[in-house]
């Protein structure tokens, strides 16, 4: 291994030799340097991180629900639900009654808007021409950025609906859902065993309001970050006399064992307690929303009527840049069964 003196040599003598008559010439303001006293070290003192650090962001859509990919260009997206009704509730005759149970179905057509989006990547020339000399491809970088900015829309329009149209919801704003506000007390200010009543008692509407049907009963609790704070804390428990002691189990971890074991008969399994940062100043007060729901797409799902595609390539020569467009056919959220989905909302 070369001693730091040793790599500054021969740095130094390849450096004079590219300086030399037969290497290449340096400028200096309008002269042309040829002689070896004006060598220079290049990179010979400095460690370069080639590593490109890129910004970084998590994206929430593409775990929050299901997403079906369909059709390709398109305005709308339509799915259809059925209802059964009784006319008599009594179906028993007897004697001269001949009244008979009447049931009739109603089929329904519910269609939810789908847009295009559109982005445009510019390159200039010269960065074009920069990045080929030294082989880099800035293409696929600056794809990323499409891409990122691609997944922030997506998680807008999951959450809370088509940008621009009051119309449109989302999965964490939609009419539809029932809201259960919280009236009592915060949610942080909540002693751990008013907490766990609390959420019990959404998930038994929740539950309730299924039908008790197992493929449509809750299984995820969707939270805004700052409560994974107070779930990490050590459970209190109190005693004679108004006194109190922490166990060493986390509200977290009670709440994953003994909300199943609370809802065991309702056919509710392991319950999964997700984040989400668009959860926090959101509700009827703005002060957050817990969602609780199941994974499931006859509950609720997403639409893509085709997926992030390039275009075309064209060359501008007024800007001196090549533009390369993207799109995507987006929709908004298909709510197909709201009442398997509750709001609760912090005071």
């Amino acid at each position: 291994m070369l001693s730091t003196k040793q790599q500054f040599i021969e740095t130094q003598k390849k450096v004079e030799k590219m300086a030399s008559n037969g290497g290449f010439s340096l400028l200096s303001g309008n002269n042309i340097i040829g002689d070896s006293d004006f060598g220079f070290l290049a990179n010979a003192l400095e460690y370069i991180d080639t590593k490109l650090h890129r910004p970084v962001y998590k994206f929430f859509w593409q775990t929050a629900i299901p997403y079906k990919v369909v059709g390709g260009a398109m305005d709308y997206a339509s799915f259809y639900k059925s209802n059964y009704s009784i006319a008599n509730v009594n179906p028993i005759a007897s004697g001269s009654n001949n009244v008979l149970i009447t049931a009739k179905a109603q089929l329904q057509k519910y269609s939810t808007k789908v847009a295009a989006f559109t982005y445009i990547l510019e390159i200039g020339l010269i960065d074009e021409m920069k990045a080929d000399k030294i082989g880099y491809n800035i293409l696929d970088e600056f794809q990323e950025g499409i891409l990122m900015q691609h997944n922030k829309m997506m998680d807008r329009v999951t959450f809370f609906g088509l940008p621009n149209d009051s119309e449109s919801y989302g999965y964490f704003n939609h009419p539809d859902v029932e809201v259960i506000e919280e009236t009592d007390t915060a949610w942080a200010d909540m002693d751990a065993v008013t907490f766990f009543t609390k959420i019990n008692e959404v998930l038994i509407k929740q539950v309730v309001a299924s039908e008790y049907a197992e493929d449509f009963v809750a299984n995820r609790i969707h939270l805004p970050l700052a409560l994974f704070g107070k779930l990490a804390l050590p459970m209190a428990i109190s005693g004679t006399n108004g006194a109190s002691a922490t166990t060493g189990v986390s509200l977290y971890q009670y709440l994953k064992d003994n909300l199943a074991i609370a809802l065991a008969g309702y056919g509710v399994g392991e319950i999964s307690l997700v984040v989400n940062r668009y959860l926090a100043n959101i509700g009827t007060n703005g002060t957050g929303r817990i969602v609780i729901d199941r994974y499931n797409e006859d509950i609720a799902r997403g639409i893509l009527g085709m997926d992030l595609t390039r275009g075309a390539t064209v060359f501008d020569a007024t800007s001196q840049s090549t533009k390369t467009t993207y799109m995507a056919f987006v929709g908004e959220p298909q709510i197909i069964r709201p009442i398997a989905i509750k709001y609760y909302d912090n005071k």
